[in-house]
């Protein structure tokens, strides 16, 4: 299992398996720079997809009468892993994008939406 720590700000960020925790304030000014950000959070957003599709592989085709999960499925071992750990890692994108700076959500949502609007 991989360990990363990284310095947001004042803070350091350690991201170990599929915990994210704020590991203490370096009271330095230590500044992200946009690839730090960029790689972070792809390298998040794949894991948590990577869970996504676990969960689904795991649900298949069952659906309740409502189209939800059905029970039986959603209390296995399994599904509770998978689901804690996609709940995991989809904090831990929540937790960095509050350390990002504004420039950086902007120009990441302007990259995002023009490669959506060039395919």
């Amino acid at each position: 299992m991989k360990t990363h720590t990284r310095k947001f700000g004042q803070y350091l960020v350690e991201v170990k398996g599929h915990r994210i925790s704020i590991v203490g304030n370096t009271n330095q000014k230590h500044k992200m720079t946009y690839e730090i950000y960029i790689s972070s959070i792809e390298s998040l957003e794949a894991d948590a997809k990577k869970w996504s599709y676990r969960m689904k592989e795991i649900r298949g085709g069952a659906t309740g009468p409502m189209g939800l999960t059905p029970d039986v499925i959603k209390f296995s071992p399994e599904y509770q892993n998978a689901k804690r750990c996609y709940n995991a890692f989809h904090n831990g994108v929540r937790k960095l994008n509050t350390f990002a700076p504004k420039a950086y959500l902007k120009r990441r949502a302007s990259e995002r939406r023009a490669l959506r609007f060039s395919n």
